[in-house]
């Protein structure tokens, strides 16, 4: 291949052009058709193009001395937008395979066998399309490695710049602002809705990633913006002077409030009035907005430190010396690092330090003096930046460095996301490669259900700029920096960008809430998202009201306009609509507005890219809590976004992705809304598959059972054995349907079968093999077509291979109180009727209700079972339960309004405790009886794995539940 730079003829047109300022540009045309020729050996006619078109509007341009700044201005654009038309013609052709992509003969490119043969299989050497993963050897913008011949077999690492390379260094405000390649970034997920995935748990989305492909690194196109954006244009913004709060005064005020709280509300006509004209008054309650001043925690550090002085949760040591020193980051190196957020920091520094410096930036613990321009997107959207700037200059959350001052060692690039809203947001992927990764999982939106009841009322509450409540150590701030123009910043405040602030936030407002929750405040915290309720509407003014009150004098600042402290049944929260009337979860009118735009533009698509599933996926994952359909994308669509699977296990095709956007588009109005929890059983069906066929029956009351029998297609016969189970699933509500369709209409089906895998597909509707998924799909068609609920319980094919499964199957709950602890219980509570958290080894009842199928149990699984029932009228349930369950227990002790005798370690500072303790509105409640900490108070059985705690260890307190 004739490559283009040992095309001497074109060089020679730069040396002979007389006109210097037409010699810059035609480098910078050449150099891009350099770029374009590295796509593929088979392009070189559109770099001729290229190249032809750009000489043709230079010489339409003509002498160089009539130009004005916005002509060469103009120019530039124009060059680099026709190179980007270009190059996005050359990936679609290669992405097609119509021509071949280049391969680097020192670095064989490496093959995807997820993709392999699939119709979005990435090419070689090149960018993988789908799945995430670099392949060998394509040349990026700014590789001298890759700017010597290859052909010559020089050693590329140590050679000198080819002849392009320095033409490049000459082209106006540095470096061309080429998108640089990378794989398909993850969209921002927000665990906030509930989504229940792998990693979920460890997922940080607030540290906002910008796209480098949409949106690469550059300059702005008016070269004369650098010189009027300098230090004295940002001096204009004087920083705000903060308030000086009185901390004598409010640790007077936190310590009345406190023992307000603990007392408890005393609610009348007059108090509830009063509560009233405070809510009204808000505004002349709180911290005024127009004086916010960044850290305003820490200036309010006195009353932190007298609400955590009797705590001895290690966090609140933390929590405290952070607000009293500012936040340190936690360094660590880039060894801990995710490989694609690697390699996208990898792809910042060549454009920056050259790729032979690469690594060396790379190495160490901290990270290193280096210098980034800001994103494209920061200067298209410039006016909207520097008033944002200036806004964080007057707040005091960014400082402007002073002419002589030192620049910072860290300049982060800037950029704007989540347009047309706007945010600014500090690209720190560099210092973030060497943060520490903190695992921690985000309360979800299902968590509020522990406290939150049908008809029920809550409030809200959101804070002004949360990151910046909290000020970052000041020696470590010179890693936060970033430039405009000639100006140098950097922040004092967190920022949107680091990872490690979505970790430090969260810990600080879980400590308020931890210490809210110890004195019987319910409180679900998100990040600056605040929730609590109360069934009575008189009682959840009061919580708002002490909530408010409370947070205020922390030095919060409320967003008032984003606040809803009027208690409602029905309102917005982490964008969804919580209706406690209904007892569903709705998307909100704003967030559907954006699902349907993302569904849109993947319908009018041409070519469905990466980055546009990537997207779509986000959104759709998003919706689960409240759009039952998502759930069933949500896993695969998660692998896929973080490249453990292919594209293509999930959508055959690229039709097959676009089918899948139509329906959701033309059917998300009427999927919108999720039930808090099933409805009651009317059948309940079993099924069972082979080889080759399935059978079935299903069950009604006062009704024989109906049994059916049918064969498996060619093509299910193949297919996993859950998957199968899932087929005859499907089979039997089909008949279920066609026979009984108006019993089912607002009830529930029960499926039964002796697979656990498609047990546990029905119940959590969600499966990563695409086999699973579409009979989950035909299941959900089912029930939103018949308007009905679907359970499933596992039960065993032949009860003799049970009880020899269930004698060597690990349970770490399967504990007992010994016979003289529980007698103790008895005497003071009496004799329970029925347990339903039990095994064939351990229950205090001749009626007992396992986890799994177990001889002698009265039923399966009872948080999935009518404990109406089991627990007759006039009987007591004991309930002993595993921690994990215990938010649930306390749901179906409402809801079924239970008598029972409860067994629970004693946690004050969660929910569910909260919860307990307000049983006693509707609920007679005796005792708690304390259970000696001994480790002869509880026995396990053989089904213990050794190492187990014993749960005596955890202060067990009995108490005896009556309903009023």
């Amino acid at each position: 291949m004739a490559a283009w730079y040992t095309k001497a003829s074109y060089l020679f047109d730069i040396y002979q052009e007389p006109d210097s300022q037409v010699a810059h540009l035609l480098a910078a045309v050449y150099f891009y058709a350099t770029r374009l020729n590295y796509v593929s050996p088979d392009l070189e006619w559109l770099a001729n193009a290229f190249v032809a078109e750009r000489k043709m509007k230079l010489e339409q341009a003509g002498d160089s001395t009539t130009w004005t700044p916005e002509t060469r201005a103009s120019l530039e654009a124009e060059i680099r937008h026709a190179f980007f038309n270009s190059k996005a013609k050359a990936d679609t052709m290669v992405g097609k395979g119509t021509v071949r992509p280049l391969f680097d003969p020192d670095k064989p490119p490496r093959r995807n066998n997820n993709n392999q043969g699939g119709w979005n299989a990435p090419h070689s050497g090149g960018r993988q399309n789908f799945g995430g993963g670099q392949g060998g050897g394509r040349p990026r913008f700014g590789d001298r490695e890759n700017q010597g011949d290859p052909a010559a077999g020089q050693n590329r690492g140590n050679s000198p710049p080819a002849p392009m390379a320095a033409a490049a260094a000459a082209l106006p405000g540095g470096d061309p602002p080429a998108r640089l390649e990378q794989a398909s970034e993850l969209p921002e997920v927000s665990p906030d809705v509930g989504l229940d995935v792998d990693a979920a748990s460890s997922f940080e989305p607030s540290s906002v990633e910008i796209d480098l492909e949409a949106d690469p690194l550059g300059s702005p196109a008016n070269a004369s913006d650098l010189l009027e954006w300098d230090v004295k244009f940002f001096a204009q913004f004087i920083p705000r002077i903060p308030p000086t709060p009185n901390n004598e005064q409010l640790v007077r005020e936190l310590r009345e409030l406190l023992m307000e709280i603990e007392a408890g509300p005393e609610i009348s006509p007059l108090r509830e009035g009063e509560l009233t004209e405070w809510i009204k008054s808000v505004v002349t309650k709180v911290n005024p907005v127009e004086s916010f001043v960044a850290g305003c925690f820490g200036r309010h550090l006195p009353i932190w430190e007298e609400l955590l002085k009797d705590s001895t949760r290690p966090s609140s040591k933390t929590v405290l010396s952070w607000l009293r020193n500012g936040i340190k980051p936690s360094f660590v190196g880039t060894a801990e690092c995710d490989p694609k957020k690697l390699e996208r920091v990898r792809l910042m520094l060549r454009r920056t330090v050259g790729v032979s410096r690469v690594e060396e930036w790379l190495s160490g613990e901290v990270p290193h003096p280096v210098e980034f321009p800001n994103h494209r997107s920061f200067y298209e959207n410039s006016e909207f930046a520097l008033e944002t700037v200036g806004e964080m200059l007057v707040n005091g959350s960014v400082h402007l460095c002073a002419a002589g001052e030192r620049k910072p060692k860290v300049v982060n690039p800037l950029g704007v996301v989540n347009l047309p809203k706007g945010r600014l947001v500090l690209d720190a992927g560099y210092i973030n490669a060497f943060s520490k990764a903190h695992p921690f999982k985000y309360e979800t939106l299902r968590d509020i259900l522990t406290f939150l009841s049908s008809k029920g009322f809550f409030a809200t509450w959101d804070f002004k700029a949360g990151y910046y409540h909290v000020l970052i150590h000041p020696r470590f701030r010179t890693y936060f920096g970033f430039k405009i123009g000639t100006a140098y910043f950097y922040y004092n405040a967190m920022c949107f960008g680091w990872s490690e602030a979505c970790y430090a936030y969260t810990l600080i407002t879980q400590e308020a809430a931890k210490e809210l929750r110890t004195r019987g405040v319910p409180v679900s915290s998100y990040l600056d998202d605040g929730l609590t309720a109360n069934q009575d509407f008189a009682l959840c003014l009061w919580l708002i009201v002490a909530i408010v009150r409370f947070l205020t004098l922390l030095g919060a600042v409320f967003s008032l306009p984003k606040c809803q402290f009027w208690p409602v049944q029905t309102g917005d929260w982490l964008g969804f609509v919580v209706d406690t009337q209904a007892e569903q979860f709705r998307v909100s009118t704003a967030k559907m507005t954006k699902v349907k735009a993302a569904l849109g533009e993947l319908l009018g698509a041409k070519e469905v890219s990466p980055r546009i599933l990537a997207k779509v996926a986000g959104k759709i994952i998003a919706l689960g809590p409240a759009v039952l359909p998502a759930s069933l994308y949500s896993r695969p669509l998660f692998q896929a976004m973080q490249g453990r699977i292919s594209w293509d296990a999930i959508f055959a095709t690229p039709q097959a992705a676009k089918d899948a956007a139509k329906l959701f588009l033309e059917r998300l109005d009427d999927w919108n809304g999720r039930r808090w929890f099933p409805r009651q059983i009317r059948i309940e069906a079993a099924s069972d598959a082979s080889d080759f066929g399935f059978g079935g029956s299903f069950y009604i009351a006062g009704s024989p059972p109906f049994h059916l029998a049918g064969s498996l297609t060619e093509t299910e016969v193949h297919q996993s054995s859950t998957a199968r189970e899932m087929i005859g699933f499907l089979r039997i509500l089909q008949q279920a349907v066609q026979r009984h369709r108006p019993l089912l209409s607002g009830a529930a089906v029960l499926l039964v079968g002796d697979n656990q895998g498609a047990v546990a597909a029905v119940n959590n509707f969600r499966s990563s093999a695409s086999d699973v998924n579409a009979a989950l799909q035909g299941i959900f068609k089912l029930c939103s077509e018949a308007d009905f609920d679907v359970l499933a319980q596992w039960k065993p094919r032949i009860e003799l291979a049970e009880q020899d499964a269930l004698s060597r199957v690990p349970d770490a709950s399967d504990w007992g109180l010994t016979p003289k602890v529980f007698a103790d219980v008895i005497s003071l509570f009496g004799r329970p009727d029925v347990d339903l958290f039990a095994s064939d080894t351990w229950h205090v009842a001749g009626r007992f209700v396992t986890p799994r199928y177990m001889p002698g149990c009265l039923a399966v699984d009872a948080l999935r079972t009518d404990w109406r029932t089991l627990v007759k009228q006039g009987e007591t349930a004991w309930i002993f339960p595993p921690v994990r369950a215990i938010p649930s227990v306390l749901q179906s002790l409402r809801n079924f309004r239970t008598d029972a005798i409860l067994v629970v370690p004693e946690a004050t500072t969660t929910n569910w405790w909260v919860e307990l303790m307000s049983l006693g509105s509707g609920a007679v409640m005796a005792g708690p009886l304390a259970i000696e900490r001994s480790t002869d108070a509880c026995i396990p059985s053989r089904r213990v794995p050794a190492g187990t705690v014993n749960p005596a260890l955890y202060k067990l307190r009995v108490f005896k539940i009556n309903w009023k």
